[in-house]
């Protein structure tokens, strides 16, 4: 075999094995799962959640929500001021969405600051992160 089909059959080889890796439809521009799946541990550690899987799908929910826009954009962020964008969002919106429902019961627009049945502080927090999710989409 000369030099010519040697580097005919390396090229071939690189092409079919190529074909065979998935590509994704888009890559995340960001190591922010990681980022956040430490924030929902630690959260979860803090906590005392029991249910840490859970916890895990609401935060990654909010965490998605958060990106979605910047995700599916060229983004003018760099990965790590996404990363820290998406923890300091986080935190707002739960405060946020944690406050709107507070004035809704002060102003008789909700009876209840939590669903009547309700009874442990981990519900609770669900709750939370389900208004935090509910703001973050704009279904509030």
């Amino acid at each position: 075999m000369n030099q010519y089909a040697k580097r005919i059959s390396a090229l071939l080889a690189v092409i079919i094995l190529s074909a065979c890796v998935a590509i994704p439809e888009s890559a995340p521009p960001t190591k922010v799962k990681d980022e956040m799946s430490d924030l929902a541990s630690a959260l979860a550690k803090s906590y005392l959640v029991s249910n840490v899987d859970e916890f895990h799908d609401r935060v990654n929910k909010l965490e998605e929500c958060i990106l979605q826009e910047q995700l599916h954009s060229n983004s003018r962020y760099t990965p790590e001021e996404l990363d820290s964008m998406a923890i300091y969002l986080a935190g707002a919106i739960h405060t946020m969405a944690v406050a709107n429902r507070i004035t809704d019961l002060e102003h008789g627009r909700i009876e209840n600051l939590y669903d009547p049945d309700t009874e442990s502080d981990e519900e609770r927090l669900f709750q939370q992160l389900d208004w935090a999710i509910s703001s973050c989409e704009g279904v509030d």
